[in-house]
């Protein structure tokens, strides 16, 4: 899939869903067009985002011109005067924009489009106004299809509509083993069948007959996303695997285990908020996954990890806690309840590998919590040689020579049982010559390709891995975090927490590229933090869900406008070559 098409679709389509009145409903007949087996289906609240902040004003923004502008090239629409157009004087197009505005892809053939949906308020109106864009030739190249009239602009590019609604349809997928003419025809054909496709859909096929998705949608804020998380998973398998070459048997063996997940749908909408941009995610599954994911989960992680984080300069820190046993006894029940025909060699394979393992010892031997952190800067020296030429022995000579860097100080660590059966582990590891003990309970860690020592500390059942020597040699204290922070390990699986002006400050200590560095100083001056919750599922939840807050400093300014004021600096800036 062209990532840079699919962006700018998506972005253009935010920006198309502008609201200057509502006169009619259209929600209903725009989930009747999209499938149920659409890979995705987004929708915009045009009324929210209008109250947060007008249209009018989002609309003299030159990054959102610029946007549309890219966009229509991407699809060889290199005049967006059009688009334009529509988007400030939609009714001028025969255009009514509703409270909200959909759209949807699909996979079909390994071809992938996006389809905007555009509800109409005077349809005679929009074919005339679509007449004069696209010239002459429009009127006689319109194919009538039932009540659908469809034109096709070129093998990128398709609108098609009736008397409620327009579609704009986009193809991504490119061919590439072909010649030009042979591509742009079979891209033809392919974008016209597909066309075929989604102008049969039946109603009762349609997004508006799941259950789960409306009862999301209803509750979706200022926009959201509805997502086939199993398609999106058997895309990813097929890109990484080169499925498209695979042999039968392999593909078949593929199909098996993604459809042995069930269906998964994932679902995620934002809301813009003074001072505070929020976004909910949710993965609804079957309940064998749920379970799985009960068992395999806790909100029990060592608080002591929490010494080893720099309440004033950690950049970044992700807490995680799982169950090893649960996660082993979720995975057998899991396999056993999906192996059909094959359930008692999988109960065999589970039998035999209990013959050789303690499951007490086992599960205990690590307690499935882990930590890691980014904890500001440090100086070292380093040493770098380079190799200058000798006129008088023409030889090339080695020159050392010494300057101060500034390196991130990384910290990691995990959760043990039984100390003596980690002292096994770690005389094992003294004895390869990379561990050398310094006093009890601390040792230093020396890894080739590593230039400075990693020290490795023994804690009460935590074992911690740093390059920060005065933390973990000189016992230097860090200050504390805030009090929500051990709050978040009794809600949250995992948690991931970013301080914004921290972890601009780490980046910048590498000396990152001058643009970069506007990018940073705009992010720390507006930004406070950024944290994500995975939430493990209650006992009655039939979904997994996360939570992402992005805090901004200005608290009485709503989030939507300190985003897109940012992202208008940082396009001119741009323009400016700054």
């Amino acid at each position: 899939m062209n990532i840079r098409s699919t962006i700018t679709a998506l972005l253009t389509f935010f920006l198309l869903s502008g609201l200057y009145a509502q006169q009619k409903d259209f929600s209903r007949i725009m989930l009747e067009f999209i499938p149920a087996d659409a890979i995705f289906a987004a929708n915009i609240k045009s009324n929210a985002i209008e109250s947060k902040m007008s249209w009018e004003n989002i609309f003299k923004l030159s990054v959102c011109e610029e946007l549309i502008t890219q966009a229509g090239k991407s699809f060889r629409i290199n005049d967006s005067r059009f688009f334009l157009d529509m988007i400030q004087n939609p009714k001028s197009k025969g255009i009514e924009f509703p409270g909200e505005l959909m759209a949807f892809g699909e996979t079909v053939s390994e071809q992938k489009f996006i389809n905007l949906i555009l509800p109409l308020s005077d349809a005679a109106l929009f074919k005339n106004e679509l007449s004069k864009y696209f010239g002459p030739g429009f009127n006689n190249s319109i194919v009538v299809k039932g009540q659908q009239l469809i034109f096709i602009h070129n093998e990128r590019v398709a609108v098609s509509w009736n008397k409620n609604i327009a579609v704009l349809t986009m193809r991504l997928a490119n061919f590439n083993n072909k010649t030009s003419e042979e591509n742009e025809n079979e891209q033809r054909i392919f974008l016209n069948n597909y066309l075929d496709k989604i102008h049969s859909t039946d109603a009762s096929e349609s997004m508006l007959n799941n259950n789960v998705f409306y009862s999301w949608y209803n509750k979706v804020r200022d926009a959201g996303i509805w997502v086939d998380y199993k398609e999106i998973m058997r895309l990813n398998l097929e890109n990484s695997l080169g499925s498209a070459q695979l042999p039968g048997i392999a593909s078949n063996l593929l199909e098996i285990l993604i459809n042995s997940y069930g269906e998964i749908s994932l679902a995620s909408d934002i809301s813009f908020e003074k001072g505070e941009f929020l976004s909910d995610t949710y993965i609804y599954t079957g309940k064998d996954l749920i379970d799985f994911s009960k068992s395999a989960t806790s909100n029990k992680a060592n608080k002591k990890m929490l010494k080893y984080i720099d309440g004033q300069k950690t950049g970044i820190y992700m807490t995680m806690a799982t169950s090893p046993k649960g996660v082993y006894e979720g995975w057998k029940k899991f396999l056993g309840e999906k192996a059909g025909g094959f359930k008692a060699s999988v109960e065999d394979l589970f039998g035999f590998m209990e013959i050789f393992i303690d499951e007490k010892d086992a599960f205990n031997f690590l307690k499935g919590d882990l930590f890691y952190a980014v904890n500001g800067l440090k100086t070292v020296e380093k040493i770098s040689t380079e190799y200058e030429y000798d006129e008088e022995t023409d030889e090339y000579i080695p020159v050392e020579s010494k300057k101060m860097e500034q390196v991130p100080l990384l910290t990691a660590g995990f959760s043990y049982g039984k100390k003596e059966q980690m002292l096994k582990l770690i005389r094992v590891v003294q004895r390869t010559g990379l561990l050398k003990k310094i006093n009890t309970n601390l040792y230093q860690l020396s890894l080739p390709t590593f230039n400075e020592p990693i020290y490795v500390k023994m804690d009460n059942g935590l074992m911690v891995l740093s390059n920060d020597e005065q933390r973990m040699k000189e016992n230097k204290k860090y200050r504390a975090l805030p009090k929500k922070h051990s709050r978040f390990m009794k809600s949250d699986f995992q948690t991931l927490y970013i301080n914004t002006a921290a972890f601009a400050d780490i980046i910048l200590g590498s000396n990152p590229p001058n643009d970069a560095k506007q990018i940073l100083k705009n992010i720390k001056d507006g930004v406070c933090d950024m944290t994500l919750h995975s939430r493990r599922p209650k006992k009655k939840d039939n979904c997994i869900t996360q939570n992402f807050v992005l805090d901004l400093k200005n608290k009485e300014e709503n989030a939507l406008k300190q985003l897109l004021d940012f992202a208008e600096r940082i396009y001119i800036s741009s323009m400016k070559g700054l």
